[in-house]
């Protein structure tokens, strides 16, 4: 059984249930979560309410070394204005049971919106982490199952309602992290939660990883390693000191210093652990590490060689009844696609494309073999995720190719000449099959880089599906490149349907040089543009990520608009769009599409420091807009603000007669929209559900539109 949960730890994320939901206001901000003491007289309102709503001889259960039971959110994770509180209890003893429950406000009232049980039989863990970049915290609760077995993690994130599951995994110890990564700077941390999990094996030893949301599921976060796991390095320094002839602790100590960005050590570490006597972890496991290091060190050949002898490996299992030749196990299956996937990338080192594209996709099939065809012909998300490595090294390997022609070009290019040939550079990329997007940042001072962005893919007719966003910059004629590949989305968030629309440089702090880029990040689609913005700062010969408008707390509407730098530099940033599909609890009140209709808005976003603040966001008014909050203040019981948008208050009772009370919200209603000019000044004719037939009237009043005549024709 150690063989198997040795190498089945990628694996080890359980089953993905749902993903993370969808983004929500601008106008949301994220609080830390005040936590409500079960011993709190102060609280003492809300401990009440909470008690009121415990199952029958249930009893308040808070997670291990604290008296929290309570969790109450300045902020709702739905989020919607409103409050929610969590609630953790036991049920039972010898053992208990542990379960949680949400209380929500409606209509001045709590309800109970969501309850589950089973997480063990004692509370380890209770926390909130923003994991999906989505502006809501996800719940984290931890239950203890047992004294082998450790905790249970389950993620819950709130959609449709309710909390649903989106992951499940073991632990024994587990840490929440926001580290920038190698992208970012110390600063710059994109918002996203990481997750440190460690996994018992044998005695002290543990299985260690850092995990991130992406998509669909938690995936490992490799350029996070060096950030984290010189703690893991430490943690086996200290117990080798205890245990020095211990050979599975001097395998998890080479692992950990080979993903801590220390190969030399690793290799010293490796050959200590092969030196001494035992069979656990096999010597093929060691031999990974080995191989992994050499890598690291650009000893390619020599790590091709390992990688050979660890395909080779041979489980030992009894030989079935019959004395034919047993079937290779999946733990050992996994190892070697592991091995392959690592050849894959000894090859791409030594820059035999076609050799690391083989091994790569073996790689990918050999791990497509770990699992049953489903019914249905589709990929389950645990497939997709253990196929994560492959597929994202197969697709990385594309940009590489593209990336390193285009690279080659511009480095050859003489200064006098190089002016007409980057105005040429699309024509040029189409003579080699890549399709290039670029863009030469604008430079407000002298003496800056000249700077080239270049989006590009070797699918000549496709700039929707990027391979990689590239940076070159001419400093003093130096020539320098960097590259993010879309393949790495996971780490630094630049999809395959990002390209550059604008950019500009702009001097920085202690003689540092900074550039704001906006991006299209549906290039290719028909909501195109959607902005977004990065702004980067040149540190040590590589641009950094030190702001980005995905971060949560930009509250950036990631929406069709357009963005503009105001004024002189980096300073000001200002956008116009349409809310089409902004989750605000309005945006399916009407049918909306491409064509329309729309709401629009204006927005402003202000430097502070190295990031910027949101200082002005506000609706624009139209005869649309006006009747789409009256529409939603009519449902929502606001009867007041509605009175706002009406000229006459007994407007809202005949609106009300004529069925235009949405319950529930979101039945999106159609209107005519034969005369485009109506969004504008109305009239306004719905043509679907109960208020089929009636058509608002609006006048223009101080820069507002008012609802002044509802009627109804047949």
């Amino acid at each position: 059984m150690r063989f198997i949960k040795f190498a089945a730890f990628i694996l080890s994320v359980g089953l993905i249930l749902a993903s993370c939901g969808m983004l929500p206001s601008p106008g949301s901000t994220i609080k830390a979560p005040r936590v409500v003491s079960a011993r709190a007289e102060a609280d003492g309102d809300i401990i009440t309410t909470a008690q009121e709503y415990l199952p029958p001889g249930a009893k308040l259960a808070a997670p291990s070394g604290t008296d929290t039971a309570i969790f109450e959110k300045d902020l709702d994770f739905s989020p919607d204005g409103k409050s929610e509180i969590l609630v953790t209890y036991k049920v039972g003893d010898n053992p208990p049971e542990i379960g949680a429950y949400v209380l929500r406000q409606k209509d001045g009232k709590w309800q109970k919106v969501w309850q589950q049980q089973g997480f063990g039989y004692a509370l380890d863990y209770v926390g909130f982490a923003n994991l999906c970049g989505d502006f809501k915290p996800e719940i984290l609760i931890g239950g203890t199952i047992g004294a082998s077995a450790g905790n249970g993690l389950d993620i819950f994130s709130w959609q449709d309602g309710t909390l649903k599951k989106i992951a499940s995994m073991g632990y024994h110890k587990l840490d929440v992290l926001h580290l920038p990564g190698k992208y970012g700077t110390e600063k710059s941390s994109d918002g996203r939660a990481q997750l440190a999990v460690w996994q018992k094996d044998t005695g002290t030893a543990m299985m260690v990883d850092v995990l991130r949301w992406y998509e669909i599921g938690l995936v490992p976060a490799e350029d996070l390693y060096p950030e984290y796991f010189p703690k893991v390095v430490e943690y086996y320094q200290q117990q080798i000191k205890a245990m020095p002839d211990a050979l599975y602790l001097w395998y998890y100590l080479a692992d950990a210093q080979q993903k801590a960005g220390m190969p030399q050590d690793a290799l010293k570490s490796v050959e200590r652990g092969l030196s001494l006597k035992g069979d656990y972890p096999p010597e093929y496991e060691f031999e990974m590490v080995k191989g992994k290091a050499l890598n690291d060190l650009g000893e390619y050949e020599e790590a091709i060689s390992v990688f050979n002898d660890v395909l080779k490996a041979k489980a030992n299992v009894p030989k079935p009844a019959g004395g034919q030749q047993p079937d290779e196990p999946a733990f050992l299956k996994r190892v070697k696609a592991e091995a392959l996937l690592n050849m894959g990338k000894s090859y791409e080192g030594l820059k035999q494309y076609e050799k690391a594209e083989d091994y790569y996709k073996q790689s990918l099939d050999m791990t497509k073999s770990l699992f049953k065809d489903s019914s249905n012909g589709q990929i389950s998300e645990d497939q997709l995720l253990a196929m994560f490595p492959a597929d994202k090294a197969l697709r990385r390997l594309k940009g590489i190719k593209g990336y390193e022609r285009i690279s080659q070009y511009l480095a050859a290019l003489k200064p006098e000449e190089r002016w007409q040939k980057l105005n040429n550079l699309d024509e040029w990329g189409r003579e080699q099959n890549i399709a290039i997007n670029h863009l030469e940042a604008e430079a407000q001072d002298g003496g800056l880089p000249q700077t080239l962005l270049v989006d590009f893919t070797t699918d000549p007719e496709s700039m929707g599906a990027v391979d990689g966003h590239a940076i070159f910059w001419w400093d003093k004629d130096k020539f320098h490149f960097q590259v993010f590949y879309s393949a790495d989305e996971d780490a630094h968030g630049f999809s395959q349907a990002f390209t550059a629309m604008k950019a500009r440089l702009s001097p920085g702090e202690n003689n540092t040089v900074e550039m704001g880029v906006i991006y299209d990040s549906a290039a290719g689609g028909s909501g195109s543009p959607v902005p977004e913005y990065r702004l980067f700062r040149l540190e040590e010969g590589k641009w950094k990520i030190i702001w980005s408008s995905s971060y949560p707390l930009a509250r950036w509407p990631h929406m069709r608009a357009e963005v503009s730098f105001v004024g002189y530099g980096l300073s000001e940033l200002a956008m116009h769009g349409d809310l089409w599909g902004f989750q605000d609890g309005k945006e399916d009140i009407f049918w909306e599409s491409n064509p329309g209709p729309h709401r629009l808005f204006q927005a402003k976003w202000t430097r502070d420091g190295d990031g910027y603040g949101l200082t002005e966001f506000k609706v624009l008014a139209s005869a649309y807009s006006s009747l789409v909050d009256f529409v939603y203040d009519i449902s929502t019981g606001k009867d007041a603000e509605a009175e706002q948008l009406v000229t006459d208050k007994a407007l809202i009772d005949r609106a009300k007669k004529l069925k235009l009370v949405q319950d529930p919200l979101g039945q999106r209603w159609q209107i005519d929209l034969d005369d485009p000019s109506v969004e504008r000044r109305g009239p306004i004719k719905i043509i679907s559900g109960p208020a089929t037939g009636v058509e608002i009237h609006f006048i223009e009043k101080d820069g507002r539109f008012l609802i002044s005549k509802i009627n109804k024709r047949l």
